[in-house]
């Protein structure tokens, strides 16, 4: 967060906000670059064993991955009743199938702001 922090500073105040976009796009650009070249090679190579043995050993690991996210979200991002109302009843409507996730963070986005805005 720090590398990124510091290219859109840079670039805010080399180019004002053009510039910030600027360089947080070229700071971004090389990993999603990167990201879509093997995203291209492992969809291509799918049925090869040893591209499937692979994906197959990196599940328990994006597993594991995403669970110390969420254990640092929570202990970074839950600080009152509220919050926690929020990331319960958020987790309840995905894992059940009612909402989809970008409509499921504009409105906890919306309800953060009305809920936190006005105390």
């Amino acid at each position: 967060p720090i590398a990124i922090n510091a290219a859109t500073f840079t670039g805010f105040k080399v180019g004002g906000m053009l510039g910030a976009f600027v360089a947080t796009g070229a700071f971004c650009l090389p990993s999603v670059f990167l990201t879509l070249l093997v995203v291209t090679f492992l969809s291509r190579f799918r049925e090869n064993p040893y591209v499937a043995g692979f994906l197959r050993g990196l599940r328990p690991a994006l597993l594991a991955l995403l669970f110390r996210v969420a254990l640092s979200v929570i202990q970074d991002g839950i600080h009152d009743w509220f919050g926690l109302l929020l990331s319960i009843t958020g987790g309840a409507l995905l894992f059940f199938g009612k909402i989809e996730e970008i409509p499921l963070l504009l409105c906890g986005g919306l309800l953060g702001l009305l809920w936190y805005g006005w105390r």
